[in-house]
């Protein structure tokens, strides 16, 4: 029953750009909040394995900065309490959903469900926009607004869709780095490889046809670790496989080119180079200025900030060029979750959150130490990059990033029980986070709970190693 509420959550929250047009397909309106709705199961599991403090999501620094999100929405003043509830929803069901992964041993499980999901929007919404007149070119030129049927309207937003893609695919990566190692787990088989190059390929193509600046930044670095520290130890095969396919993604894009005219790299170059591109970024730092501004421009602003939901409205009014929405309210995006964070919670937000990163930051390290792998560290890397870019309530993929994130940072319960009762024991981990309830990618085997004679070696390069157990101390 948990899997499939997981398999649920992961899937809604893997075709959430889509949603739009699906519901176009079908000839009706949307149902609002659907996709929250249907992970309803999964969070109310969730939440009584949250409570039982195994998982990092149930350390101090998370819970104080959610507290604070929930806390600021009764700000005096605070008028978007609607908007702040949506963005508290979405920033708070990460928690349940990491804890139910933890409990369940359902990282990999969870992780697939999401690559797979993604690949099937992607193609689907390729399908869409062919549909539409001079479809290819609008999917060439920039993919990623999803246009209606008549082309008139957008439905999707290119940074939104990018930034989900660029994740999965450096999901799907580490994937089949730990399936490229012949002494994989049990549950890899001959294709294993070959399926998650490709959806690896497939997912970093559709993230370049969306020609979002954050998206490829977020990508670009985080599969660039993976490719630096991940692949030492493959067989020459699997690096021929590599390649192979770097140049079949390379044929598919010049067939692109030719038949839409236009070659995507272009129009990911011009939004870094041309000049439309030099005023995007002016007018950037120019929110991120005003952003500073408006924070400085009350006295509670600074020490407890706007309060959640709040931070588009005080932001537009020290804009110079913002619109009025449908309710005749001046508002702007901060478009960078970091500085949209400072203005919302101040310095008590600064505070908390430097908390958060600090620790985050420090179990990465100390797990993708014991497991000899930067698994972690890209997903880490992949997610910040894109949050400097993103606008929170906006991205109806963070449930499913920050539960994987928050998950694949929980300590074994068996390498904690070690440190306590033989801190000196030198003991080699085997690659698992979680309470011995979840396997993800870099260890060989997993180890049940309480049967440590099915311990074996370790994955030493690949994956966050999310199972379950340590390996037994050698005489």
């Amino acid at each position: 029953m948990a899997r499939a509420a997981l398999a649920l959550a992961f899937a809604v929250a893997g075709v959430g750009f889509l949603q739009m047009k699906i519901w176009e397909a079908l000839g009706r309106g949307p149902i609002l909040f659907l996709d929250l709705m249907l992970m309803l199961p999964a969070v109310l599991l969730g939440s009584v394995c949250w409570w039982k403090g195994r998982s990092y999501a149930s350390r101090w620094p998370v819970i104080l900065c959610i507290g604070l999100v929930w806390l600021s929405l009764f700000y005096p003043g605070n008028v978007e309490r609607m908007r702040g509830f949506y963005t508290g929803v979405l920033l708070t069901i990460p928690l349940p959903l990491a804890a139910l992964i933890v409990e369940n041993r359902a990282w990999n499980f969870c992780a697939k469900v999401y690559v797979w999901a993604n690949a099937a929007a992607l193609v689907l919404a390729l399908w869409f926009e062919s549909r539409v007149a001079n479809g290819l070119s609008h999917i060439v030129g920039r993919f990623g607004f999803l246009l209606t049927a008549d082309g008139t309207e957008r439905t999707g937003n290119p940074n939104q869709v990018g930034g989900q893609l660029a994740f999965a695919a450096v999901v799907a990566f580490i994937f089949y780095l730990k399936y490229a190692d012949e002494s994989a787990t049990e549950e890899r088989t001959a294709r294993s490889p070959n399926v998650y190059l490709f959806l690896t390929g497939l997912l970093s193509v559709g993230c370049m046809l969306t020609a979002s600046r954050g998206a490829f930044a977020a990508w670009l670095p985080a599969v660039g670790m993976l490719l630096l520290f991940g692949t030492g130890n493959l067989p020459m095969s699997r690096l021929k496989d590599l390649i192979a396919l770097s140049t079949m993604g390379v044929l598919v894009l010049v067939a692109l080119m030719v038949a839409g005219q236009a070659t995507p790299w272009d129009g990911l170059s011009e939004r870094f180079g041309n000049e439309g591109s030099r005023n995007t970024m002016a007018g950037r730092t120019q929110i991120w200025a005003s952003a500073l501004k408006a924070w400085q421009s009350d006295p509670d602003f600074i020490w407890r900030g706007t309060g959640i939901g709040m931070a588009d409205d005080v932001l537009g009014q020290f804009m110079d060029v913002v619109e009025e929405d449908d309710q005749g309210v001046l508002r702007k995006n901060c478009h960078n979750a970091f500085v949209e964070w400072v203005l919302t919670l101040g310095l008590v937000g600064i505070v908390a959150g430097t908390c958060l990163a600090g620790s985050m930051i420090y179990q990465t390290i100390q797990l993708d130490r014991q497991d000899r792998n930067v698994a972690r560290a890209a997903i880490l890397l992949c997610i910040t990059v894109f949050a400097m870019t993103a606008v929170s309530y906006r991205h109806e993929c963070w449930p499913a990033t920050g539960a994987l994130a928050l998950a694949m940072l929980t300590t074994p319960a068996r390498r904690r029980r070690e440190r306590e009762v033989e801190p000196d024991a030198g003991t080699a981990s085997d690659p698992a986070l979680g309470n011995c309830h979840f396997e993800v990618p870099g260890n060989r085997h997993t180890i049940e709970a309480g049967h440590p004679h099915m311990a074996s070696e370790r994955s030493p390069h690949i994956g966050p190693a999310v199972g379950a157990g340590t390996r037994e101390s050698k005489a």
